[in-house]
């Protein structure tokens, strides 16, 4: 029996003891799109809409004046939008963490200019404030380029916040112009990603075989158990590895 920690895949499960080097099973929690979506790894889900999974209340959200929409921002659909409107030359958007401090790992944001090509481009901007101060740091985002529909960046974001996503396009452009913004999200756990094979009772085991590629991870750790409970590491491999050829054996 094969077990996940996530993207389980029931056609893609099998491929993780199945012999054949060409399948292969993903795990997806660190993705952009896995993280986004569980609520202890994004405590912005579903926040500004006021369906948070947390049971935390959409007024943790605001925007610039005459903005609307705003919970589409962290409802996961790349293809709805909040509105923000520009109001004295900034159009700006805050969340505030629920259930906070959070020590922060990861921001995603997605945003879209629109389609006037006649306005100069729209620097956008994360400020965060501190867990326990009323200092704020501030670091650029993005750049939003007109006539691009679908701007996206994700970048690393340490430290404790409480107010953890405040971004603001300095606008300069003509009334009515504003900044559709897609989606939200922080991550304030690690990513620990797991698959096990249970081969359903104590075995005598002469050669395990691994073939694996996880250039993001910061290490990756093969294990073996006899109760599922107690676990003994027998391969520790480091950051950005692939095992090539035949795979890693263990004897």
């Amino acid at each position: 029996m094969v077990t996940v920690s996530s993207n389980t895949d029931s056609r893609a499960i099998p491929s993780i003891a199945d012999g054949n080097d060409n399948t292969q099973w993903q795990s997806d929690a660190c993705l952009p799109t896995g993280f986004s979506q569980r609520p202890a790894m994004n405590p912005l889900l579903r926040l500004c809409g006021g369906k948070s999974p947390l049971g935390a209340p959409s007024s943790l959200c605001s925007a610039s004046s005459g903005s609307s929409g705003l919970g589409n921002s962290t409802d996961t659909d790349v293809y709805t939008s909040a509105t923000i409107e520009p109001a004295s030359g900034q159009a700006c958007f805050t969340a505030s963490l629920p259930n906070g401090p959070h020590t922060a790992y990861r921001i995603i944001v997605k945003g879209w200019y629109g389609l006037s090509t006649g306005a100069p481009n729209v620097s956008v901007y994360l400020l965060t404030q501190a867990a326990g101060t009323n200092a704020t740091s501030k670091v650029l985002a993005m750049n939003l380029t007109k006539g691009a529909p679908y701007d996206y960046n994700t970048f690393p974001a340490a430290g404790e916040w409480k107010v953890g996503w405040r971004g603001c396009g300095r606008c300069g452009r003509a009334p009515g112009e504003r900044i559709p913004l897609p989606e939200v999200a922080v991550q304030v756990t690690s990513c620990v990603e797991c698959a096990v094979v249970d081969m359903g009772d104590i075995k005598e085991v002469g050669v395990l075989r691994f073939r694996f590629w996880s250039p993001d991870a910061i290490y990756t750790n093969m294990s073996v158990s006899a109760d599922g409970v107690e676990w003994d590491v027998i391969r520790v491999s480091s950051a950005r590895v692939r095992a090539e050829g035949p795979g890693i054996s263990v004897r």
